[in-house]
């Protein structure tokens, strides 16, 4: 019986088939690649998005500080030891030179704060033989409802053997809008689509913007955890330094809150200034807020950089070029040969990927002599 002589062939396992093996092993490489994008990558750029929003704020904040009360605090420092105008008459009130008087000083070198000479008040008597620069300066909130606007007193201690005697006091009202406006919009370049400056009751003092949207109050704003929950029931007490706004009670460190204004989703940054305002004899915590649109900041931590896709394409194509001819020798039969077109085809892929490969090392190359001559310039500018 030459049939049941004949072994039976065993069946060949599927997983064990080359074409169902080589399928797995690429899909599961390719979910590798995907859990590694979605977990490592996207959360290392949530991370970065948000620690850059902050270092924007400190920026901010810095210049702020800088630009209102430092320079003001210099300026008016400064000025005390020019005569005022009532000591010099009315023909050289305007004189800003070594003799002129100290409205006229200040008015010309604070033209850009909105000060006037008519504005300046100053309170003592005679005039000083130097200039007072360790006094103190105070910030006071101003009372009208249009642009951001604040009033600088500058206190220091005279004596009657320098010139002068009185309360030391010089007081100018400052509208910093148009200093600050401008360099806020170099510095955050457009990372914010809104900034705010508000005192700890919540109050918006100033507000940049890109759109249309205004906004107040941001008490409402802060007042709900991200899982709905109250953080603290609003009050109407504002009348204590740090009071019991939800606003008080959430900007008291750096915070991140996800808040809706006009039907928009938004991610609002609250960081403490060091500068502080007065308001009704009561010293005020300044806040910078910055709010960012949650749909812009999703696709920024779910883009690539242009430099790694090029990189990644050209290494994918590398990858494909060399390898297809070792799966097409893995997969073909022992005894088959080799036609003209294949082996063509063999000669071509090799070509390719060299090709690809000097592209990867150029690219390469390129990025690390970009990023050597952006720290040589950084350097640069740190010294």
């Amino acid at each position: 019986m030459e049939n049941s002589k004949v072994e039976k062939a065993k069946p060949r396992l599927m997983l064990r088939s080359k074409s169902v093996l080589i399928p797995m092993i690429t899909f599961g490489a390719l979910l590798i690649c995907y859990g590694a994008y979605v977990f490592w990558y996207v959360s290392g750029q949530e991370n970065y998005y948000n620690d850059r929003a902050f270092r924007v704020l400190s920026v901010l904040n810095q210049r702020f500080h800088d630009s209102v009360e430092v320079r003001i605090q210099d300026v008016l420092g400064a000025a005390t030891e020019n005569p005022r105008r009532k000591d010099l008459g009315v023909g050289n009130a305007g004189s800003t030179g070594p003799v002129g008087s100290l409205e006229g000083f200040v008015a010309d070198t604070l033209e850009p704060y909105g000060v006037t000479l008519e504005n300046i008040k100053t309170d003592w008597e005679g005039t000083c033989k130097k200039a007072h620069r360790d006094g103190e300066i105070s910030l006071i909130e101003g009372g009208s409802a249009g642009p951001f606007s604040l009033t600088a007193e500058y206190s220091f201690q005279v004596s009657s053997d320098q010139g002068c005697s009185g309360a030391g006091k010089i007081s100018a009202p400052l509208q910093p809008d148009a200093v600050i406006r401008p360099q806020f919009e170099d510095l955050e370049e457009g990372f914010f689509d809104d900034v705010f400056i508000a005192d700890e009751s919540g109050r918006v003092l100033y507000q940049q913007s890109t759109g249309g949207d205004r906004v107040a109050w941001l008490n409402e704003l802060v007042r709900y955890k991200p899982d709905g929950t109250a953080l603290i029931p609003l009050t109407a007490d504002f009348s204590s330094a740090k009071g019991t706004t939800p606003f008080a009670a959430a900007s008291g460190s750096s915070t991140i809150r996800d808040v809706d204004i006009a039907g928009a989703s938004y991610k609002l940054y609250l960081q403490p200034s060091t500068a502080m305002i007065h308001k009704d004899s009561l010293p005020r915590t300044l806040v910078l807020c910055g709010l960012r649109s949650t749909k812009r900041f999703n696709a920024d931590k779910l883009s690539l950089p242009g430099a790694d896709v090029i990189l990644g394409v050209l290494t994918l194509l590398s990858i494909l070029a060399l390898g297809w001819p070792f799966l097409m020798m893995a997969c073909v039969s022992p005894k088959q040969r080799m036609s003209r077109v294949q082996f063509l085809l063999l000669v071509v892929s090799f070509l390719v990927a060299g090709a690809t490969l000097a592209a990867d090392a150029l690219n390469v190359t390129y990025f690390l002599a970009e990023n050597a001559e952006s720290r040589d310039h950084l350097q640069l500018l740190a010294i």
